[in-house]
């Protein structure tokens, strides 16, 4: 009852609302049928992916128009979208164009853009650097795309499926051994990674620059190694097994011209021994490089063992490594010399590499200045047993510089350190004044000696004169003298033959005037000098041309007065003979210095040292820098070794001198086999290891030589702009405590120099 009179008393209202005023527009259901005005689209334009449908809506107008037929849908362009008599429209392919309806001679219009359905992929990422997969086996690979709602999926190519093949879901499987690269792209998106077939033994190639530590992964190389005419091409191959077999034998097969066949160019073939090196590293100032190999790991790759000298045992699952070095002649062919190496065994594997040679040749001569000073405790070569000196000479002479001559080393120091004892006597000349005859013999036999055993020599160095200096760091160097009378002639004894034995005495040497020490060296080296000048050698240099005197091994800031006062002496008696010396101080004018070296660790601001245009700049390491400094540690990445001579070039130094090439002596038992370890920090003492009567080169060795031909280079790129050679340089070494040892972007600085010198 009450609801039928509410809705009813609703109307009454509504009914006087609109009969008291209230207006409402409304069409006369009763007019005319009239003709099509228009036709009215909803909506008037639409956007649409391709395969996606959309309805569009249109009305004739005005609403009384008649029409004799419906409503006719087209679309001005069927490739890019169809439409329904419906108005149902459907994406068919990317662009623009119109859909219409038409009726009673009107039409209306529908502008439909069409877009891609896909969300685009942006880049790939695989879930592995590196495939290594046995032949007949299988190995799934995942590829992300990224964004992670993009609707592209990978599809997936094989580059050789003789080798490896790949199906749609990333299933990799090994064909036969080789190298494949397996690609997948997504749209516009592509990454690959190279996949390694192999079977039960097998090599990768491994950066020669990578010392090959059996306790860390390392990834093969695949790219082109890149040399100049005169320089040595290494090929460092790891190998691996999967059984327990026996003796492996490597071996190259092919090395020629890409197209030729055989060996152009026949390789050393070396074993990479790991050798024994325990840490000690905290002893020293400057604390342990912040890159050292774990503490816990002893065995650290280092010696070159030829194959007739080391046999290779390879239990399942372990690795080890050779080295194929090849010194690239310089008539060589420029070009892609393609190579395999090969290793057998129980069973064999086999990988090929690739070489590019460069258009562009060393000098027959080194410039760079290299001195390894040689200790003449040979034990280590001959069983640990005791050598005559002259025996020893013969090994130097004809076993171990001959040996590190090829290495690039060219500078040595006397073996014979009583030199400066030998036959001094004082005689009187004919106006009066002393002079002294002394034996030079020995020391200019050496001379010959090196020279015969290096006929690229550049200097030999004499040893120290200072009688001690134990007391270095309170600045005093304690000097041999000649005791003299009050009116200051030497105290002397008549031999009654013309000559006078001195009496001799040892001075405490500050910076203070000395005129015993004096009198000495004034003496002495003008007597030396006279020798040095009146002999000379084949190439017609006088052994003055070739000697190098030190004074005092490292000196000072508290030793540089007494240094220079005793230097100052040896002038006077020997002005053309050129005072050397490894330095710690920035205080040594050039007056008493020719050749300064100072340790790399105390090179400072953008010059490094103060080196004048009358002095030949060197530098020189030993057991320092430590920490992040450059230098050869074994139980550092090999790189640091190589990049020395780039701190050369860096300083615009030209030459190098390194104290330790072979203090054997300093190991455990005096046997470097038994451990690196010894009295200096392990690898410092020696770059090169014993064997009976013969040497062993070191990776190190190896690194610092390629190193030198990297200095070599620079400087022909130099010659042509130094400004270039200089940025060249220093995207690789800053200073010594600033460098690269990315790998990939040493070899990239490299490739760059050849690119330059060649043209390309």
């Amino acid at each position: 009852m009450t609801k039928g009179f509410s809705m009813t008393y609703a109307v009454l209202i509504l009914t006087a609302a609109a009969l008291g005023g209230c207006k409402v527009e409304t069409d006369d259901l009763n007019a005319q049928t009239q003709e099509v005005q228009g036709i009215v689209m909803s909506p008037s334009s639409l956007t649409i992916k391709i395969g996606d449908a959309a309805t569009i809506g249109a009305r004739i107008s005005k609403w009384n128009a008649s029409t004799s037929s419906p409503i006719a849908w087209t679309v001005e362009d069927s490739n890019i979208a169809s439409v329904t008599q419906e108005g149902i429209v459907t994406g068919l392919g990317i662009g623009e164009t119109d859909v219409k309806a038409s009726a009673g001679g009107k039409t209306g219009i529908c502008h439909v853009t069409v877009i891609d359905s896909r969300i685009p992929a942006d880049s790939l990422k695989f879930d592995v650097e590196q495939l290594r997969i046995n032949v007949g086996k299988k190995e799934s690979v995942k590829a992300t795309v990224y964004p992670s709602n993009s609707t592209d999926a990978p599809v997936w190519t094989s580059s050789d499926e003789s080798v490896a093949t790949v199906d749609a879901a990333g299933v990799v499987t090994g064909k036969k051994c080789g190298y494949a690269t397996i690609t997948a792209k997504a749209g516009d998106a592509v990454t690959s990674v190279t996949a390694l077939i192999h079977g039960d033994i097998w090599l990768e190639q491994v950066d020669a620059l990578i010392k090959p530590t059996t306790f860390e992964n390392h990834p093969f190389e695949t790219d082109t190694i890149r040399v100049a005419r005169g320089e040595t091409a290494t090929v460092q191959m790891m190998v691996y097994c999967d059984k327990d077999e026996g003796t492996i034998t490597p071996s190259i097969t092919q090395f020629a011209l890409k197209g030729e066949t055989g060996i152009a160019i026949n390789p050393e073939l070396h074993w990479v021994r790991n050798v024994k090196c325990t840490p000690h590293w905290d002893q020293w100032a400057g604390g342990a490089a912040p890159d050292r190999y774990p503490q816990e790991q002893l065995l650290i790759p280092d010696a070159l063992m030829p194959l007739e000298d080391w046999t290779v045992d390879l239990p399942n699952g372990n690795q080890t490594a050779f080295w194929a070095e090849f010194d690239i002649p310089r008539d060589a062919p420029a070009g892609i010399y393609e190579g395999i190496a090969k290793i057998q065994g129980y069973d064999s594997g086999e990988l090929p590499f690739t070489v590019e040679i460069y258009d562009v040749t060393l000098p027959e001569k080194q410039t760079l200045d290299i001195m390894q000073w040689i200790n003449g405790d040979l034990k280590a070569m001959n069983n640990g047993k005791e050598n005559e000196m002259y025996a020893n000479y013969d090994l130097i002479e004809n076993v171990i510089v001959p040996f590190v001559s090829k290495y690039g080393q060219n500078s040595f120091n006397s073996q014979y350190y009583q030199t400066y004892y030998t036959g001094r006597k004082l005689v009187k000349n004919a106006s009066g004044e002393w002079e002294m005859t002394a034996d030079f013999s020995t020391l200019g036999r050496e001379i010959e000696m090196y020279y015969r055993a290096c006929p690229d020599l550049h200097y030999v160095q004499g040893p120290n004169i200072i009688a001690s200096a134990k007391d270095k760091t309170d600045g005093l160097l304690v000097m041999l003298g000649i005791e003299l009378n009050d009116d200051g002639s030497p105290k002397c004894t008549d031999n009654g033959d013309g000559t006078y034995s001195p009496v001799w005495t040892y001075v405490d040497q500050r910076d203070q005037y000395s005129p015993e020490v004096e009198m000495y060296l004034k003496l002495y080296f003008q007597a030396m000098e006279k020798y040095l000048k009146s002999h000379s050698l084949p190439d017609g240099r006088t052994y003055l041309d070739v000697y190098l005197q030190t004074l005092c091994d490292e000196p000072n800031d508290k030793t540089a007065p007494a240094y220079m006062r005793v230097a100052s002496y040896i002038k006077k008696g020997g002005p053309e003979i050129k005072i050397m010396d490894p330095l710690g101080t920035h205080k040594i004018t050039d007056e008493y210095l020719d050749v300064p070296c100072p340790c790399i660790d105390v090179l400072k601001g953008e010059e490094g040292y103060e080196y004048t245009d009358k002095q030949i700049p060197w530098i020189y390491c030993a057991m320092g820098p430590q920490g992040n400094g450059l230098n050869r540690f074994i139980r550092i990445p090999l790189i640091k070794t190589r990049l020395i001579h780039w701190l050369n070039y860096r300083y615009n130094t030209v030459g190098f001198l390194h104290w330790g090439l072979n203090y054997w002596h300093g190991a455990p038992s005096e046997n470097p086999w038994k451990d690196a370890y010894g009295e200096f920090i392990g690898g410092d003492m020696w770059i090169i290891w014993p064997g009976n009567k013969k040497v062993y080169p070191s990776i190190r060795l190896s690194a610092m030589r390629d190193g030198i031909r990297d200095y070599e280079l620079l400087k022909m790129v130099g010659q042509k702009s130094k400004a270039e050679s200089d940025a060249m340089c220093r995207k690789i070494v800053t200073d010594t405590w600033n460098y690269t040892t990315d790998i990939e972007a040493f070899r990239a600085g490299r490739k760059a120099i050849l690119d330059y010198l060649s043209g390309k």
